[in-house]
């Protein structure tokens, strides 16, 4: 439990076509569900609870808050959440996503733990913003550490709440945005300009 005696909430949040995912690491989630008892709370968003896990008093399903991005980012900031979780099972499309979540995580100022793949190997430094777990037993190493050290909790999500402001607001951006847009767009008038002599 956390320091005022509630429940350690561990949340995932997304969409039903997320499910194979989530599926991906229910044995270590299960271990971290029958370990720890009535300590933790999973709360899921979105995503259809594994099988194994229906009827366990720890895991709680929730619908999609919204499907317009500003109403959830209003209505899910408000939520109380202690770890975040993001698992990928390992393929091709599951590589070429972006690291979303862990923006969204983070700007919570909550840690996280998330899969060892390139959407958040590139961005997450072990221990300092997050953690990186590439099989079940580093899954349910890592989420043990975070459930049972309020302190690193609180360390690691202020790091990374930190990061995200510093490297990737909106507000930091702008000018890197405005340069891209710019040269984009003078990319597009050259070659305009220098048609093939062919095309008429």
């Amino acid at each position: 439990r956390t320091d005022s005696g509630e429940r350690v909430v561990i949340g995932y949040m997304g969409s039903y076509t997320l499910q194979s995912d989530l599926q991906s690491i229910a044995p270590a989630l299960l271990k971290i569900a029958e370990t720890y008892g009535d300590k933790v709370l999973f709360k899921i968003w979105g995503v259809p609870l594994m099988s194994e896990s229906l009827g366990l008093e720890n895991f709680e399903y929730f619908p999609t808050i919204s499907s317009v991005y500003t109403e959830f980012v209003e209505q899910f900031k408000n939520e109380k959440v202690n770890i975040f979780i993001a698992p990928l099972a390992d393929n091709a499309f599951n590589r070429a996503k972006s690291h979303l979540k862990y923006l969204e995580y983070s700007a919570m100022q909550v840690p996280g733990v998330f899969a060892n793949l390139e959407p958040y190997s590139a961005v997450v430094s072990e221990g300092i913003n997050g953690f990186l777990a590439a099989n079940q037993d580093e899954w349910y190493e890592k989420l043990s550490r975070l459930i049972e050290d309020p302190d690193l909790c609180k360390k690691v999500g202020k790091n990374a709440f930190e990061d995200v402001m510093k490297h990737w607001s909106l507000t930091r951006n702008t000018e890197f945005l405005s340069d891209t847009y710019k040269a984009l767009k003078n990319d597009d008038r050259d070659k305009k300009n220098n048609k093939s002599p062919l095309i008429r």
